[in-house]
């Protein structure tokens, strides 16, 4: 494997599959290796990615039954939730390597979902594969590194491309250099994690609440329109139907009683959802906090390792222009 393709590889930078869903292994990779030459289903750097939506639609109205994801696709983390708990996923799998044909057991949620769980089965706190993972899954589905797996040649920045990237390169420089930042970092992580934890129950909450919203809002337009309906009925009654028009003053009150319930209701549900909002804003803006707290610690870290390796270096030359 390349020097420069040792590096973390994230869900959102893989190809989005668009070809047709097939829940035989077999057929599901044929169908990937049409669209995707350089697919390779041992290494999951050549896998494409598959979203909720896409499986959706690629279903359609197909019964599941007990079938299990295939394996070879880059499952969004909204289908991991979905189906990590059910008891086929849970336990440890028996991989027969695919060079060797030697039978080995892989963690069951690492082997179907490693860009969302580690090898163990305890899931990332985001969506990524570090190089080390990638090599271990190679190895153990293969037996051997796999030669038709096409690796990532793109020259890569020195800058990580986002927070989430600095923080694991923090945590590797960490796990490197002793530093007495320790208890800091570990601390900003736990945070950061917590933050986003929060901003995605908060982002949940707040979409229940939109779509009671909008459940009020159809009853209360269904509402109107009985309320019409029964205004429309007493102007056409007469005095020889008297009977008739005490009815319809009965569903006019009783529709008009109904709509001012809905109305307060409605209106309570403007209210929570303007609170929500305040404090999905709030997390946003305390999640773009620690991101830039992340991003400095990685420049400060950067900065001192550099300064440390050029010390070193001249050190180095010293000794050897002594010798």
């Amino acid at each position: 494997m390349a020097d420069n393709d040792r590096r973390t590889i994230w869900p959102r930078t893989l190809p989005f599959f668009a070809g047709d869903f097939s829940w035989d292994e077999r057929a599901l990779h044929a169908n990937i290796k049409a669209e995707k030459p350089d697919y390779d289903p041992h290494d999951p750097a050549t896998w494409p990615r598959m979203t909720m939506r896409h499986l959706r639609t690629a279903l359609r109205n197909v019964e599941r039954g007990d079938k299990i994801l295939p394996v070879g696709i880059a499952y969004d983390r909204q289908i991991c939730v979905k189906y990590h708990c059910e008891p086929m996923y849970q336990g440890d799998v028996l991989v027969t390597q695919a060079h060797t044909k030697t039978s080995v057991l892989m963690d069951n949620l690492f082997y179907r979902f490693p860009f969302q769980f580690g090898r163990s089965g305890v899931p990332y706190s985001s969506e990524s594969l570090l190089a080390k993972n990638r090599d271990f899954y190679v190895d153990k589905v293969t037996g051997g590194r796999s030669m038709a797996a096409n690796e990532i040649n793109e020259p890569q920045s020195d800058k990580p491309k986002s927070s989430n990237e600095a923080f694991e390169e923090v945590l590797q420089m960490m796990n490197e250099t002793p530093s007495n930042g320790d208890v800091g970092i570990g601390a900003l992580q736990r945070e950061n994690i917590a933050l986003k934890a929060k901003l995605a129950d908060q982002t949940e909450q707040a979409r229940s609440n939109e779509q009671i919203h909008r459940t009020l809002l159809r009853n209360l337009t269904e509402k109107l329109a009985v309320t019409k309906q029964a205004e429309a009925d007493l102007n056409e009654t007469n005095l020889g139907f008297r009977e008739q028009a005490r009815k319809s003053r009965h569903r006019r009150k009783r529709a008009q009683r109904e709509v001012k319930a809905l109305q307060k209701a409605v209106e309570e549900k403007d209210q929570l959802l303007a609170e929500q909002t305040r404090r999905l804003q709030a997390a946003e803006q305390a999640a773009a906090d620690a991101d830039e707290r992340v991003l400095k610690i990685w420049t400060e870290m950067k900065r001192a390792r550099d300064s440390e390796d050029n010390k070193r270096k001249a050190d180095e030359g010293a000794s050897d222009a002594q010798a």
